[in-house]
């Protein structure tokens, strides 16, 4: 379980993760995603990625990033360039 302290240092590790993988990655880039039930699927990145749950009042929680050929988005520590 994480520690107090260690929970408000996860959403700025969250925001750093979003800063780099725009940097590195484009929209349009090749990456193979972990699904839910642990399958593989190739496929392309259809948008930068963010701070999912961010808002005017928070800062977020979760960094993510849309794919297509999928629904919805999905986490970056489940998506990975190829």
């Amino acid at each position: 379980m994480l520690q107090k302290r260690d929970r408000k240092r996860e959403p700025q590790a969250q925001k750093d993760l979003v800063a780099k993988w725009n940097e590195s990655y484009p929209i349009g880039t090749p990456v193979s995603v972990t699904k839910d039930r642990g399958e593989t699927k190739e496929t392309k990145t259809r948008s930068e990625a963010w701070m999912l749950g961010q808002s005017s009042r928070s800062q977020g929680h979760t960094a993510v990033v849309m794919v297509e050929g999928i629904s919805g988005c999905y986490s970056l520590e489940r998506v990975k360039p190829i």
